[in-house]
Parts: C-alpha cells; sequence; structure tokens
C-alpha cells in the first residue's frame, strides 16, 4: 500500500529543493548579466524570501519525515526560526 503522507511529504521538499535551486540559477544568470557578485542577490527581494520559502518547505518535509521525537523537535525549531526571519524581511520591506 502507497504512504500518501509520506509521498506528498517528499514531494514537498523535492518542490522546495526545486525552487531553490531555480532561485539561485535565476539569481545566477542575473549576477552575471550586470557582472554584479552572486551573494548580493541572494540579501536582496526577491531572492532572499524565495530562498527561505524555500528552506521551510524542505524543513517541513524533514520533520514529515522524521521518527526520532528529538529530531521533529529540532526541526520545528529550524522552521520557527526560518519563519522568523522570513516575516521580518517581508515586514520590513512592507514598511519600506
Amino acid at each position: 500500500m502507497i504512504d500518501w503522507w509520506r509521498l506528498a511529504a517528499n514531494a514537498l521538499g523535492v518542490l522546495g529543493l526545486s525552487l531553490a535551486l531555480a532561485t539561485w540559477s535565476y539569481a545566477y544568470a542575473e549576477a552575471r548579466r550586470e557582472g554584479d557578485k552572486v551573494a548580493q542577490y541572494f540579501r536582496a527581494i526577491p531572492y532572499a524570501p524565495l530562498l527561505e520559502v524555500a528552506a521551510v518547505m524542505v524543513l517541513l518535509s524533514l520533520t514529515f519525515t522524521e521518527t526520532r521525537p528529538w529530531a521533529r523537535v529540532w526541526w520545528i525549531v529550524c522552521i520557527i526560526l526560518m519563519g522568523w526571519q522570513l516575516a521580518q524581511r517581508v515586514w520590513t520591506h512592507h514598511k519600506a
């Protein structure tokens, strides 16, 4: 029988990694075209929030597939911290 819960959790992780790769690829292409460093694009809107959303997706996938309670708590703490960072970035950008 197919474990649909685990399949969905793993699909979420794959989508998160795909989003991170696509964001990195686009930022890299923009940096090469403009002659800038890629690192400065990763700190800017919209690249930084997209990378943070991708990280939250991967962390959610890890949380849903984890069986050890202490590790699940660790992934949840990481999700909360990443979500807080994302919320701060969006809030400061929205106020500016």
